[in-house]
């Protein structure tokens, strides 16, 4: 054990995820310090302060247990070389008396950082490897790189009575369905056992400075129908997790602390099971995360906040890697047909930062963001800049710095409801139907901002609109806050981009508010000849406090 002293959750200002790919980036052959390169020095340097690493993930584990399979241990021959390369660096590692949480674990601390384990309630990633049929020879050429976590762990195909459906039933791929099919469903106690196993040897033999259990990945916990019935299930297992976690800080007498990483609200979560108020008022967190982080700028982080708050629980907001891709107006469309720039990512993250902070969020957890780290770039895509890097992490650690930062607020894409995160997530605003109004009713979606401009009259604040399928004649008004927008000359009728138009407005400080801002919409005359809708596919806020562009 070592003298580390952990930093309180109410402290915590940025943690980042990661999973078991240290173990494909490393330099082979497998070392302790190779390891080392490929997971804590990359953050040496930034303002993550906590590094949060996976006990598992479909396939199998990457340390030394003996509650689960490590990964890959039950196929014979592997679909790709990055499956083999974690399996036998894994493996190797072991051999060398060296297992690799401990290895970074030790690595975390020696570098001023917190260590901390996680653990998936489920994860039904093999489901893709299912749908992909990776345990299958391979027949044809080979496109591209599959994950190698996709295989299928031995308990689920000697145990298919403990999912809550099953998997060969002929569901939609990527359904609702077809994934709560795949997962486990906690009413059985062998489920919880195993799972219980699996946290109680993580505790006990890494000298970790936190827990954390992840509802996110993948949100199923028992049928859905029956979930809120099940709550005190769930409910009695935490509790006794929190007391395995008690007993073994007590043991070496330093704290281990407790956390869960939950749905977008409190009525989310018990959708799936998860009674917070109970949770919260028995005291069984330290901490919670909030969010897949898939609607950075409209959860509305405040419902679990305020919740969590009264028990004296620090509430952090999950920020998830899609949020770099916020600038998109679709998946296939960049803006202007222009790659964005670095500033510009870094801008939409401060945006979504800022707003959380306002809803009372003391810090962030980064999901998914490992993949900034160098090693998925190639050397031109790093000389290009075309990789964010770490340096965002200064920007959202310090709230009263991030106040004069240039940002850009966004409206958060279409989670389907049909498909795994949906039933999760809150709403989004985007794309948006707008027909003609020929009552005088328009469309309309809010921006929630979380500066405060009432002394920040120089501010410049820009506001972007993009219109899908506008014919030239179409007659087309835009309202914010009840005030008619004027568009610049230079975008008139706006500025034409295959089928779509996007607007461009100056507006003045005092027109924006901190909190919601109303952007209304309105279609006074469409064309004959084409359907009678155009789409909002995409909109953004951009402000520079400081007036300087």
């Amino acid at each position: 054990m070592t003298n580390h002293q952990s930093k309180h959750p109410r402290d915590i200002r940025v943690m980042l995820q990661d999973i078991g790919d240290p173990l494909t980036r490393m330099p082979w052959p497998p070392t302790p310090e190779g390891l080392l390169s490929a997971s804590i020095d990359p953050i040496k340097d930034t303002a993550i302060e906590v590094y949060a690493y996976g006990l598992y993930h479909a396939g199998g584990c990457t340390h030394d247990s003996k509650a689960y399979q490590k990964v890959g241990d039950n196929i014979a021959v592997m679909h790709e070389s990055s499956g083999l390369q974690m399996r036998e660096g894994t493996k190797r590692l072991i051999e060398q008396g060296r297992d690799p949480i401990t290895i970074m674990c030790e690595g975390a601390h020696a570098a001023g950082k917190d260590f901390w384990l996680r653990m998936r309630m489920n994860d039904t990633h093999d489901r893709v490897g299912q749908y992909r049929k990776i345990e299958s020879p391979t027949k044809k050429p080979k496109e591209g790189h599959l994950e190698p976590y996709y295989y299928t762990p031995q308990w689920k195909k000697d145990n298919p009575q403990w999912l809550i459906g099953d998997p060969d039933e002929p569901h939609p791929q990527y359904s609702f369905e077809s994934q709560e099919a795949n997962a486990p469903n906690y009413v059985h106690a062998p489920i919880r056992e195993m799972m219980f196993a699996l946290a109680q040897e993580a505790v006990c033999n890494y000298d970790i400075d936190g827990f954390e259990i992840d509802f996110i990945r993948f949100p199923y916990l028992f049928p859905v129908q029956t979930a809120w019935a099940h709550r005190k299930v769930m409910t009695a297992f935490v509790a006794k997790l929190r007391t395995m976690i008690d007993e073994q800080a007590k043991r070496r007498n330093r704290p281990i602390y407790f956390s869960a990483r939950l749905p977008d609200t409190v009525e989310l979560s018990a959708r799936i099971g998860l009674d917070l108020p109970t949770w919260f008022s028995q005291g069984l967190l330290d901490m919670c995360v909030v969010s897949g982080g898939y609607s950075p700028f409209s959860t509305p982080w405040r419902d679990i906040v305020d919740l969590a708050g009264k028990h004296g629980t620090p509430t952090l907001a999950c920020l998830s890697a899609s949020t770099l891709n916020h600038w998109r107006w679709n998946p296939s469309l960049p803006v202007s047909g222009v790659e964005p720039t670095v500033q510009q990512r870094r801008e939409h993250i401060r945006a979504a930062a800022c707003r959380a902070y306002e809803h009372g969020i003391s810090g962030f957890e980064l999901w998914n963001m490992f993949y900034l780290f160098n090693h998925y770039y190639t050397p031109a895509q790093l000389e290009g800049g075309h990789n964010l890097g770490y340096g965002f992490t200064r920007d959202i650690a310090d709230r009263s710095a991030l106040a004069g930062m240039r940002k850009a607020y966004l409206l958060d894409w279409e989670i389907p409801l049909a498909g795994t995160y949906g039933h999760v997530s809150w709403c989004a605003q985007r794309p948006l139907m707008i027909t003609p109004a020929t009552d005088g009713i328009g469309q309309s979606v809010t921006f929630n901002i979380g500066d405060d401009l009432s002394a920040a009259e120089h501010a410049k604040i820009e506001l972007w609109i993009n219109i899908v399928d506008l014919f030239p004649e179409d007659v087309i008004e835009f309202e914010f806050n009840g005030h008619v927008l004027q568009p610049r000359d230079e975008t008139y009728k706006g500025q034409t981009m295959f089928s779509n138009r996007e607007f461009r407005f100056d507006l003045m400080a005092n027109l924006v508010c901190r909190g919601d801002n109303e952007l209304a919409i309105y279609l006074r005359q469409r064309t004959k000849d084409l359907e009678q809708f155009v789409t909002l596919n995409f909109a953004r806020l951009t402000i520079d406090p400081s007036g300087d562009g």
